[in-house]
């Protein structure tokens, strides 16, 4: 129960600040662990690194705002930190 809670601390770091950039390190130091914990708690529970889990958070926050906004792919992209307007474009 208590690495779930880390895991949902973790979490919710990255819907916080998806839009910037975001390191394992700053990652691990929400809950005070190393960063080879963090990497084993996010493959144990998601399946997935905590990197991947940014893109992938990334990637839906940008095909939300694409379908609910009028805004551009190219401020999309600003707001989601993606690295371009044609990375969003595929």
């Amino acid at each position: 129960a208590q690495t779930q809670a880390k895991l949902q601390i973790m979490m919710q770091y990255i819907h916080d600040n998806y839009s910037g950039q975001i390191t394992l390190d700053d990652i691990a130091g929400t809950v005070l662990i190393c960063k080879s914990s963090v990497l084993n708690i996010f493959r144990i529970y998601l399946h997935t690194s905590p990197i991947n889990y940014v893109v992938e958070y990334r990637l839906k926050r940008a095909s939300k705002l694409l379908v609910d906004t009028e805004n551009s792919v190219c401020t999309i992209a600003h707001e989601t930190d993606s690295k371009s307007c044609t990375a969003l474009h595929r």
